[in-house]
């Protein structure tokens, strides 16, 4: 279950905190992703880095998490120090980009993610907007040529958008270890497929 709890506005880290533990109970024996996307990542309010390390390190010293979600682009610095923090606290890292404007070549997908795992992640992240089918047999491609030649990392990778659909649905088959679903009808990305329809 990820909880996105940029989705509550911007409020004091502590009560982000405090709700990671309460979703966390509720959670039962699913694993917990928590994830604060900023503004420029799809996320629904711009977070400066200071603010951002703060959120974050409340949650990994005072809140409940499995996972959390680390954007790439960051202050390299705070995401080391949180990275470690993780680690200290028994909590993987998903290190994560989004480039919600079109599809990068192969090669600069494969350039993010290993920009990511030197960076310390756990799990790699990349998601891009596809425009056609080519786009999203470029991620694909990128993915199996990452899983093949670079990384044995658990990695996610998809094309958002009408056109990457499929690769959220057949990515396992390229070396992509999960996908995201919606539930409750509201996607939280363009492309997303309900929960129900993605085990179907």
């Amino acid at each position: 279950i990820e909880v996105r709890i940029d989705y509550l506005g911007k409020i004091d880290p502590k009560d982000y905190a405090r709700i990671t533990r309460d979703a966390y109970a509720a959670a039962g024996d699913k694993v917990v992703l928590v994830t604060l996307r900023n503004g420029t990542d799809g996320g629904p309010f711009i977070a400066d880095d200071e603010w951002y390390g703060c959120v974050y390190e409340a949650v990994l010293t005072e809140g409940r998490a499995d996972i959390v979600d680390l954007e790439l682009f960051r202050d390299r610095a705070m995401i080391d120090r949180l990275v470690k923090l993780a680690r200290k606290q028994g909590v993987k890292v998903i290190i994560s980009d989004h480039e919600f404007n079109f599809t990068p070549d192969e090669d600069e997908i494969i350039r993010r993610l290993m920009l990511e795992e030197q960076a310390g992640a756990d799990i790699l992240k990349i998601a891009v907007m596809a425009h056609s089918p080519e786009d999203a047999l470029a991620v694909m491609s990128a993915t199996a040529k990452m899983r093949h030649y670079h990384s044995a990392r658990p990695m996610l990778t998809m094309a958002m958008g009408r056109a990457g659909v499929l690769t959220r649905i057949t990515g396992e088959g390229f070396g992509s270890d999960m996908t995201f679903a919606s539930v409750g009808g509201k996607a939280s990305a363009p492309g997303q497929i309900l929960a129900e329809d993605c085990l179907r």
